[in-house]
């Protein structure tokens, strides 16, 4: 289902939402327009468990990156407020974060801001990137009810 079909179909009543999904460069990867499922309560640790997991949100509402291993949040925060973090080691990815412009070095807000951020972290430290050519043709899609 392509993305275009996918929000369409979620913009009919009880639709239910679409969760597209494929594989880039080594990692799996699930796109949901509209929702962030993925914050629900105990998705990020079932997803991850036996391996490592980065989730990137950016909606009108969420904007939020988290990044766990083997069932554990190790690190997650609001790319608006990078400077506040949760997680297991929520320090982890500090130097990361430095690297991409998130955060300062003394703690403040960087120089590159919010989701672009966010964005920058995950290419520079996880090698995640997800072409528009890749996420713009039909993938492997679900409905959530």
């Amino acid at each position: 289902m392509t993305r275009e079909d996918a929000e369409e179909h979620e913009l009919e009543d009880d639709a239910g939402e679409v969760l597209r999904a494929g594989e880039c460069d080594g990692w799996a990867f699930a796109i949901q327009s509209w929702a962030a499922h993925v914050l629900d309560e105990g998705v990020i640790g079932s997803v991850s468990v036996g391996t490592e997991m980065v989730a990137l949100v950016s909606t009108a509402a969420i904007p939020w990156f988290s990044y766990a291993v083997n069932g554990e949040e190790v690190c997650s925060f609001d790319p608006g407020m990078p400077w506040i973090r949760y997680g297991s080691a929520p320090d982890r990815l500090l130097l990361a974060m430095r690297s991409a412009g998130l955060i300062s070095a003394d703690g403040s807000a960087g120089t590159v801001r919010g989701v672009n951020g966010m964005l920058v972290l995950a290419e520079q430290e996880f090698r995640v990137g997800l072409a528009r050519e890749v996420e713009a043709k039909a993938l492997l899609a679900g409905v959530f009810p």
